[in-house]
């Protein structure tokens, strides 16, 4: 190009420029006076309120021209439908509007500035503000009614440009403002709105700030809007679907200030200040309307939450949500306390409270659906995966605790699903649980299976919880050092809300043990296996130790029907202990010995209120020994079989009880009634059983006191009572022996007592108290025949025995042993004690210690520890003895025994045979009187004790062997002397006229006065003492020869005359002897004859004054004479 063309375009130019310039200026000038200023006003006002369908108030509207044209209006103000408060008002609108649709009277915006707006949402239902209450999209043309649009504001058009909101306001205010629900308030809302280009969304960003009590929340959304137009043979005209998606992020977001609005409660611990980020969408077209946010990500102080959330309305139809969301663990107990209005009276609620739940949980992934303004939560969808971690709790009535417990739950509606249940129950392990919760927010129906690790004191407490089990060692449930375990499978189903839950399961033993207070003993070792069910409880193979013993279990048991089968093989003294503690009666003496094991098969069968028991019982292997001598030794086979029946709680029948002991056979039927006092009808009888055979099959079993080892015996009896007390009890029957042989048993100090050849015929009945008639009974006592006849009166109160004795000959040593005790004193020691005794007995001949008495009639009785013997008639030879005694024996007191005796003319070595001497030692005929009393036992010695006195005479007789005279003649060497003139001295000892003495006994101290004995050949009298306990004697004898052999005896050296006098008497010789020691061989000493010359004191004057009155000496005194 060349200069001058280059000139020429900037000249046309700078024209061009200046021409637009001048002709703006002038149009400026000239514009005010060209348009209606104030009809544009009101133009622009009535389109407003036209598209708005509103009624709008503006202080004032000014349109200016430059920089640009624009219309502004101040204070503009929008009311609602109650005209209680503007819905929405500004400070100032400024539309920027294009100038040449203005000048064909149209109003183009092409931007929008808006200061200081404030927006008012209010509620449309009392109590409730719902982001959909708020009739946000009635502001968008064509979604009112679905036909003509309700506005058509063109700034929603291609040709804005852009919109500008500065410092705004949006207040969310509850209908009414009522039931404690504050506003809330969005402060300095700034928003930039821009169209890019023609056919291009709409691009805002939007902030704001939203107040709470900690300070405010951050609100910043960004995004695109767009209109689409759609075109649709549904509507009759064209329609158009409204887009809107952004990002919205809010920052220290308090929730608890939404609380109220959300309908939940107040819970700092859940919702604290929390962060939001998601992706927001929302279409609207006139059948449907959406909002939805995608990507949530709200984190909490101690929670963070994602998911997504889409509202949607169809037509008129209810709005719906559907949300997915996932979380974190967070904490139960404040989630339910927040929820709660939400779950208030539901049974699932209601039964997660009474637990007082409390531990974490974390929701893996959730799906929310349902309409809003629902009031029941079983109205709302819920599809869920939730994790439970360290709940712990207390459940049902008993408030057992759990703990730890994790599980997963599947929710789906109104249904639970519980997996990988694990943790602690009470004392019990969880190793395992699946479960389903049904119409939750209704019925709650459960089914579910459990399984644990359960611990021996759990289990126990779980079947001793439902019967109030008792307390100390009767309550069948008392336990104590329990062991081991089991493994528990239980199955659950059944209503939670009417508390009809069914429970079954399968319990599995695994080495329990225990301490069992009932039994008394340890339970160890305790497989098997226990299934429970609504219809029952079963045992199956149960097996294990009690004590010593060992068990095995099966049982059913089903509402009133149980079967029970039980083998064992028992500690055979654990099992008698056993039985007697539970009947209420004595336990085992310590001198009881049970030993062995016993076989035990039992058989239980209950229906209703009837129990049919069946026992068999195999004693082979038991082995007894009881302190009265009664045994069974183990090895001896017997069995026992039992059948009763059990009506109700008070009746027993006795179908059958059997015991099988070699021949021997008993057997028992009747029936019980457990009523106090019981009621009981019980018959015994036994076969016909030889004895011998008995005891050669069993030979070393032993039965209690005097039985019979040989002989038929057989036995039936009927034991009953009736109301109660010893009065009212009954025996019926008979017992009999035939051919019997018995035999007391051997003591330490007693041999035993044979009794043989007897033959026995006893009746009971219930007179008299009950009454034993003896009809027959003989025996031979060591040979000895007796036969009793008589009756046992008051059996069942106080027996009293009558009885008469005859025998033709007796030997009463036999049962009598002198110096020790006899199997028949013991007899009637303790019959004494607890019978009265009456006997009269006749012996034809009866011996004791080899002396002879005939026509013996004798009496004895006893009651009260007191035995009474008394000797009516006796001879032996031409002598006789009558004799009385009693004899004291209080329990465990010693014995007191007075009595009386008379022997006229009996044998002198008869006399001497009784008090254990030599038969040789005297011959004569003695009479003898005496009383005689003592104290202690017939286990000790009573001499020491013995108080009385004796007075003896013994006549013509012949002293043979006595120790202490036989000394005294061959000191004086009689013998060789008179050996001419008394040949039969040594051979037949010395003859005698006569023997007298008196005998004072004090204290087991005899003192011998007046002894004398008067000899054809000597004369002997003494004095002295007698020491009976320690067998000492001290007495002084004077002996004289006096007589026709006086001429033959008087030169013996060592006789002295002691006496001289008188013109008509002489001097008498005499010698003094002192006898010491025991009476069997004592010392015998001569004393001097100085000591006799120069005078006696003492003994030895007591023996010369007895000796002078043997011969008959003068009175006066002679005065000794002097060598």
């Amino acid at each position: 190009m060349s200069k001058t063309s280059s000139h020429q375009w900037l000249l046309m130019s700078v024209f061009g420029l200046f021409l637009l310039s001048g002709l703006a200026m002038i149009l400026l000038m000239v514009f005010p006076g060209l348009i209606d200023l104030h009809s544009y006003k009101v133009y622009v006002l009535d389109q407003i309120e036209s598209q708005l369908d509103e009624t709008v108030e503006v202080s004032d509207i000014s349109l200016s021209v430059f920089p640009g044209v624009q219309i502004e209006l101040e204070h503009i103000a929008l009311l609602d439908s109650e005209n209680v408060m503007p819905a929405f008002s500004a400070d100032r609108l400024v539309l920027n509007l294009r100038l040449l649709p203005l000048l064909r009277g149209e109003i183009v915006v092409k931007r929008v500035e808006l200061d200081r707006p404030k927006i008012n949402l209010r509620g449309e239902r009392r109590g409730h503000l719902h982001f959909f209450d708020l009739h946000f999209f009635d502001l968008f043309p064509g979604v009112g009614d679905g036909g003509t649009p309700v506005t058509n504001v063109q700034w929603l058009s291609s040709s804005v440009r852009e919109v500008a909101v500065r410092d705004g306001q949006i207040r969310f205010t509850p209908h009414g403002q009522s039931d404690g629900l504050s506003e809330i308030r969005i402060e300095r809302v700034n928003t930039v709105i821009t169209l890019p280009s023609d056919g291009t969304p709409l691009e805002f960003s939007v902030a704001g700030i939203l107040p709470h009590d900690n300070g405010h929340a951050k609100i910043n959304m960004t995004g695109t809007f767009s209109a689409q137009t759609i075109h649709s043979p549904v509507f009759a005209h064209s329609h158009v679907k409204y887009r809107l998606a952004g990002t919205t992020r809010i920052s220290s977001l308090d929730l608890a200030r939404l609380q109220p609005y959300l309908g939940t409660n107040d819970n700092r611990g859940l919702y604290g200040l929390g962060d939001f980020e998601g992706e927001m969408i929302v279409t609207i077209d006139p059948t449907s309307r959406q909002f939805s946010v995608q990507d949530v990500n709200l984190r909490l102080e101690t929670v963070n939450l994602t998911g997504s959330v889409v509202f949607q309305q169809t037509n008129d139809k209810p709005w719906t949500f559907q949300s997915e969301v996932s979380t974190s663990p967070f904490d139960i107990r404040t989630a339910l306390t927040v929820l709660s209005p939400r779950l208030d009276q539901t049974t699932f609620y209601n039964t997660v409270t009474e637990a007082d739940v409390s531990g974490h949980a974390r929701i893996v992934q959730a799906s929310v659906s349902g309409a809003l303004g629902m009031v029941s939560p079983s109205d709302i969808a819920v599809t869920a995966q939730v994790e439970l971690e360290s709940m712990r709790g207390r459940l049902g009535k008993g408030r057992v605790p759990f703990e730890n417990i994790n599980a997963s739950l599947i929710l789906q509606d109104d249904t639970m699903e519980l997996r990988s249940l694990t943790g602690r129950y009470g004392g019990a392990e969880v190793l395992n649980g699946i479960g389903i919760v049904t119409a939750m927010y209704d019925a709650a129906d459960i089914d579910s299976t459990v399984t644990f690790r359960v611990p021996t004191a759990e289990f126990l407490d779980f079947f001793g919880e439902p019967g109030a089990p008792e307390e100390g060692a009767d309550s069948m449930w008392g336990y104590e050092s329990p062991t081991g375990g089991g493994r528990l499978t239980l199955e659950m189903a059944g209503s939670l809300h009417h508390h009809e839950v069914e429970f079954e399961g399968v319990f599995q033993s695994r080495g329990m043990g225990f301490y069992s207070a009932w039994a008394g003993l340890p339970v160890s070792k305790l497989v098997g296996q226990l299934n429970f069910s609504p219809s029952g409880v079963e045992l199956s193979k149960v097996k294990g130790r009690i004590g010593r013993s060992r068990i095995r279990v099966n049982a059913q048991f089903a509402g009133d029907d149980s079967i029970i089968v039980l083998q064992s093989h028992a500690d055979a003294k654990e099992l008698v202990s056993l039985l007697l503690s539970k009947a209420d009666l004595s336990p085992l003496s310590p001198d009881t010995l049970v030993r062995g094991t016993t076989l035990v098969n039992l058989r239980m069968e209950r229906h209703a209120d009837e129990a049919v028991i069946s026992a068999k019982l195999d004693l082979k292997k038991m082995g007894y020994h009881g302190k009265s001598g009664t045994s069974k030794p183990a090895g001896v086979a017997a069995s026992a079989d039992v059948d009763v029946i059990l009506n109700g709680d008070t009746q027993v029948k006795i179908q059958q009880i059997r015991f099988d002991l070699g021949p021997l056979l008993l057997t028992a039927t009747g029936h019980v009634e457990l009523t106090t006092p019981p009621q009981y009808s019980i018959s015994v009888a036994s076969n016909l059983v030889r004895l011998e055979e008995f005891h050669k099959r069993a030979p070393r079993v032993t039965i209690r006191g005097i039985h019979p080892k040989a002989g038929l015996f057989e036995a039936r009896l009927k034991f009953t009572e009736v109301g109660g007390g010893r009065k009212a009890m009954g025996i019926d029957g008979e017992v009999s022996l035939l051919h019997g042989w018995m035999s007391v048993p051997e003591t330490t100090r007693v041999k035993p007592l044979i009794i043989e050849d007897v033959n026995a015929a006893l009746q009971f009945s219930r007179e008299e108290d009950g009454r034993v008639e003896i009809g027959t009974l003989s025996a031979l006592f060591n040979d000895s025949q007796v036969h009793v006849k008589g009756a046992i009166t008051g059996l069942h109160v106080f027996p009293h025995v009558r009885v008469s004795i005859d025998a033709p000959q007796f030997d009463f040593e036999s049962v009598i042993p002198r110096g020790k005790s006899s199997p028949l004193r013991e007899l009637i020691t303790s019959l004494s004690r607890t019978t009265i005794l009456q006997s009269d007995i006749h012996v034809g001949t009866g011996q004791y210690n080899g002396v002879v008495w005939h026509d013996m009639h004798l009496a004895a009785t006893g009651m009260d520890g007191v035995v009474t013997l008394e000797v009516l008639k006796a001879q032996s030879g031409d002598g006789s003895l009558r004799a009385h005694t009693t004899i004291h024996m209080p329990e465990d007191e010693p014995m007191q025994m007075d009595g009386y005796a008379q022997f006229t003319a009996v044998p002198a070595q008869d006399i001497v045979v009784l008090l254990n001497g030599d038969e040789h030692l005297m011959f004569g005929h003695a009479d003898i009187k005496g009383e005689l009393a003592g104290n202690g036992g017939h286990e000790g010695d009573m001499s020491a004790t013995l108080d009385g006195q004796v007075n003896l005479t013994l006549s013509n007789g012949r002293i043979r062997k006595f120790t202490a005279l036989s000394k005294m003649l061959n000191l004086l060497n009689l013998p060789q002397l008179l050996s001419g003139h008394v040949p039969d001295l040594s051979s037949k000892g010395l003859a005698f006229d006569s023997i007298t003495a008196t005998l004072i006994i004090e204290k087991g101290i005899m003192t011998i006065k007046g002894f004398s004995l008067n000899s054809p050949v000597i004369k002997i009298a003494g004095a002295g003492r007698y020491d009976i306990p320690s067998d000492n004697i001290d007495v002084v004898m004077a002996v004289s020869p006096l007589g026709s052999y006086e001429s033959i005896l008087k030169n013996i050296p060592v006789l002295n005359t002691i006496f001289a006098g008188g013109d008509q008497r002489r001097g008498i010789l005499t010698v003094l002897f002192e006898v010491k020691g025991p009476l069997n061989d004592p010392e015998v000493t001569m004393m001097p004859g100085e000591s006799v010359a120069s005078g006696l004191t003492g003994l030895g004057e007591l023996a010369i004054g007895i000796l002078r009155n043997i011969i008959s000496l003068p009175k006066e005194l002679i005065v000794p004479t002097t060598p």
